[in-house]
């Protein structure tokens, strides 16, 4: 015995109601092994000459996680490549060039 709800989809064939099992209102999506080949990754060039490096820093990680696209998907990366170019030239404000310690690690 099958139930109908009220949110249930109705489509008739030859005047009965054909009932799926179609859930209208769970349409999440979920990218595919197709969606992230790293082949289609977009590639960017940033130039650091006098951007403020906490403002780089965050917009280059919101490229590399793919954040400003509707297809963000937190486990999946679908990111971009960025090369950094006059990394050198990076504008901090204040004496952080000659007081702060930056530290790498690759």
């Amino acid at each position: 015995m099958r139930l109908e709800c009220d949110h249930s989809p109705k489509i008739f064939i030859k005047g009965e109601p054909l009932l799926l099992d179609i859930d209208i209102w769970n349409t999440t999506w979920y990218p595919k092994a197709s969606d992230h080949v790293s082949t289609d990754k977009r590639w960017y060039v940033v130039d650091a000459t006098d951007k403020i490096l906490s403002r780089l820093a965050s917009t280059i990680a919101n490229h590399i996680r793919v954040k400003n696209l509707a297809s963000y998907t937190p486990s999946v990366d679908m990111g971009a490549f960025v090369i950094v170019v006059n990394a050198e030239k990076v504008a901090v404000s204040g004496k952080k060039r000659k007081q702060k310690l930056y530290m790498r690690h690759s």
